[in-house]
């Protein structure tokens, strides 16, 4: 071989490799990136990777695209890392938030302090729901806070005559200690308070005034529906007078956007025990002619469950009825919804549990590893040849733990029938705690 020969395959093997370094290092540089727009926003991230993908793909197929991305091996490099790297962003998010629902009711003081350190705004809707008392607190120091950066800014005001500059200090050091005015001779309290009886919601704070309308549910039903408070509900003051108070809805959730005018009679406030917990009245409850004989019996039990299952310190006492399903003659069985939304579920109750020493304290979910042993065994229990089932583990597992203790397991498997075919099928296990209280096997169609 010529000593030209030489130099050139020297030279040429040179740049391949520098060419392959070059590529490596866009790689890693490409990784790195939508790694940290993961961490930031996944949707951030699944927005880029939307719009890479079709470009990349164009590339691929056309040999066309960005100058630095003509090359299809480059392009389908790139593709391939792109879409592994969103898969795994996927699975990791899902893994996180089974582990985070795990966490939430196992240890919610770790949860509320992983969750603090990546939502702030989701942490503050937890916290205030997992320790309503802390949230308060977290709340009048935010408030706190907020009036000290005001009055340190005031500072800066340049001095006027005539002690001008005097009045606004004092003024706004004393807003510290008192109420902010507003309206006609209000305050802001900006506390939640409960409600006795049945108010509409006004637009203004008089009684001529428009009612604030419900624009969904007239939407719906096709005629109009106007707010209304009522002792299920809660609200915050945000300007009280004398006889009328602008509020905002606490709860239920999904109201609290709804603010206006009601009677000022018709709110009270909210008792709390020593440690904050908050205590349930007559007023709160509806009465019928069932739980209306049991009163005493009922508001004690329904205190007792708010102070003993950490998973209802938020509880609807308006939702106390009488289980038709679980009643006997002589032995009456109710029922208290505690949380809301998905989070929702019902704890019943007798009233003689006032007296006895019931105890209601949180059930929890049995562990994903154990509910999903639990469940595979129920499929080889089911199956004609146990030894032949492929439980899957992975692909199209899923374990959903709720704050009422239950578990709900949903997966596949295969297994030979009588006539040594393979199916495929579907399988649904309900675990209560560490009960499994029913379970749903059906065959796969495609």
């Amino acid at each position: 071989m010529s000593s030209n020969k030489l130099k050139n395959l020297v030279i040429s093997t040179v740049r391949a490799f520098i060419r392959f370094l070059i590529v490596l290092l866009e790689l890693i540089a490409f990784v790195v990136v939508l790694f940290a727009l993961q961490q930031v926003s996944l949707g951030a991230l699944y927005v880029i990777a939307s719009t890479l993908f079709v470009v990349l793909t164009f590339t691929v197929i056309t040999g066309r695209g960005f100058p630095h991305f003509r090359h299809r091996g480059k392009a389908l490099l790139f593709l391939f890392f792109m879409t592994f790297s969103v898969l795994g962003a996927q699975v990791t998010n899902q893994q996180q938030e089974e582990r985070w629902a795990i966490l939430r009711v196992s240890d919610p003081d770790g949860y509320l302090s992983e969750l603090s350190e990546v939502d702030e705004d989701r942490w503050l809707a937890e916290l205030e729901e997992l320790k309503p008392e802390e949230y308060r607190e977290e709340i009048k120091k935010r408030e706190s806070e907020a009036k000290k950066t005001a009055a340190a800014a005031s500072n800066s005001i340049p001095l006027k005559p005539d002690g001008e500059q005097a009045a606004l200090q004092v003024s706004i050091s004393a807003s510290g200690e008192i109420p902010d005015p507003c309206g006609n001779g209000g305050v802001v309290l900006n506390d939640v308070v409960a409600v006795s009886g049945n108010h509409e919601i006004r637009v203004e704070p008089t009684s001529s005034a428009s009612k604030v309308k419900n624009r969904k549910a007239s939407r719906i039903i096709g005629e109009d529906v106007f707010h209304r408070i009522d002792g299920s509900t809660t609200v915050r003051r945000l300007c009280a007078q004398t006889d009328w108070t602008k509020v905002q809805i606490v709860s239920p959730d999904w109201l609290t956007h709804v603010r206006g005018w009601v009677p000022s009679d018709g709110l009270r406030e909210i008792e709390h025990t020593a440690s904050g917990e908050r205590v349930y009245v007559e007023g709160d409850f509806y009465w019928n002619d069932d739980t209306s004989k049991f009163k005493p019996q009922i508001i004690a039990v329904v205190n007792k469950i708010a102070s003993e299952n950490r998973n209802c310190r938020k509880l609807d006492p308006s939702s106390v009825a009488k289980s038709s399903s679980k009643s006997k003659a002589g032995d009456p069985v109710f029922f208290v919804t505690c949380g809301s939304l998905e989070s929702a579920f019902n704890v019943w109750f007798r009233p003689t549990d006032a007296e006895t020493g019931q105890q209601f304290r949180a059930t929890e979910p049995l562990a994903k590893s154990v509910a999903v042993n639990s469940c595979e065994a129920v499929a080889k229990q089911a199956a004609v040849h146990p030894s032949t089932v492929e439980f899957s583990r992975l692909w199209d597992l899923a374990y959903m733990p709720h704050v009422s203790g239950r578990a709900r397991v949903i997966s596949s498997f295969t297994a030979k029938n009588a006539l040594n075919l393979e199916l495929k099928y579907r399988i649904e296990c309900l675990f209560d705690g560490p009960t499994l209280i029913e379970t749903n096997i059906t065959e796969s169609i495609g």
